[in-house]
């Protein structure tokens, strides 16, 4: 059972170290600024800022508007237009997917929190196993750890730059930390648990 841990431990650390270097990398020690950036267009420029998605939808809505003339004006005029490259479509198609990458990274906040908390559940159930079925708690803690370990990995960044995307790497770097000090703290108490049960029975044979 020992060695099982071991190697449990070995893998949930390395794992959990690496990941949560890795937030802590995108969070605070990534470049954010390039020499490029006042050469960006407006809009992209307002995306990055927005502190809120009220804030985008509002943009959205004043795009949608204007796209909205302009199709009436196509209509009357019977002109062609670029619907990707033309504006005020470019514009519109930037805001909506801006708007849809925030709800993506909201979303994936909430199932991360979720899932980390019944991860964190399926742990405390084993452990109250442990003290009757040892075989069968070690496999709900091992469970419960797998499952707050991969809610918490890294995402694909696609380089978003939004506000929400930095929440959810704010979310997964604590979470991360929790994590791997909750199983640091398991360590700890196994150990103390094996040096206990080694102690006892040497006193009984001797």
């Amino acid at each position: 059972m020992r060695t099982s841990i071991i190697v449990f431990l070995f893998v949930a650390i390395t794992a959990l170290t690496a990941q949560t270097v890795r937030h802590a990398y995108l969070l605070w020690f990534q470049p954010q600024r390039s020499v490029l950036e006042k050469y960006k267009p407006v809009t992209q420029s307002k995306i990055k800022n927005a502190d809120s998605l009220e804030t985008l939808e509002k943009e959205y809505a004043i795009a949608h508007s204007e796209v909205a003339k302009v199709d009436e004006e196509i209509k009357i005029s019977k002109r062609k237009v670029n619907r990707y490259n033309d504006e005020p479509f470019k514009t519109e198609k930037m805001l909506k997917t801006a708007i849809t990458q925030w709800e993506r990274r909201s979303e994936e906040i909430g199932k991360a929190r979720f899932s980390w908390i019944c991860g964190l559940g399926v742990v405390l159930v084993g452990l109250g196993f442990t003290l009757k079925w040892r075989w069968l708690g070690l496999i709900f803690i091992i469970s419960g750890f797998a499952q707050m370990i991969w809610w918490v990995s890294p995402s694909f960044s696609f380089n978003e730059a939004s506000a929400e995307y930095q929440r959810m790497l704010e979310n997964k770097f604590t979470l991360s930390l929790i994590t791997l000090v909750l199983i640091l703290l398991l360590w700890f108490f196994f150990d103390w648990k094996c040096r206990k049960n080694a102690d006892s029975t040497a006193k009984k044979t001797t």
